[in-house]
């Protein structure tokens, strides 16, 4: 869905912060406000679905693709920087990000 962001900032030709962070949420939520699924947004009750990744503010990944460094699925991290996770790790909220 990041890279779909980048493409909706592309064809939209979004060029402001505001206008990339819309793109984001576009791609963050609206697929699943669409899907009657619940929205992700690190609160209480939220599924633990997540991607981490690096950049300095939400346009820049947006713009950038940064590749994944770990990835979340019903609280379990499934991958971390591209490969994925042993069935034996730990749940999330059991480990310490790196």
């Amino acid at each position: 869905m990041l890279h779909r962001t980048q493409q909706l900032g592309q064809v939209t030709g979004a060029r402001t912060d505001d206008e990339l962070a819309r793109c984001f949420h576009v791609g963050a939520h609206d697929g699943a406000d669409v899907l009657h699924l619940p929205r992700v947004d690190f609160t209480s009750g939220s599924p633990a679905d997540f991607v981490l990744v690096h950049g300095e503010c939400l346009p820049q990944i947006v713009v950038d693709t940064p590749p994944p460094e770990l990835v979340v699925h019903g609280g379990r991290v499934v991958a971390r920087n591209g490969e994925p996770a042993g069935a034996d790790e730990e749940p999330l909220r059991e480990q310490r990000i790196r």
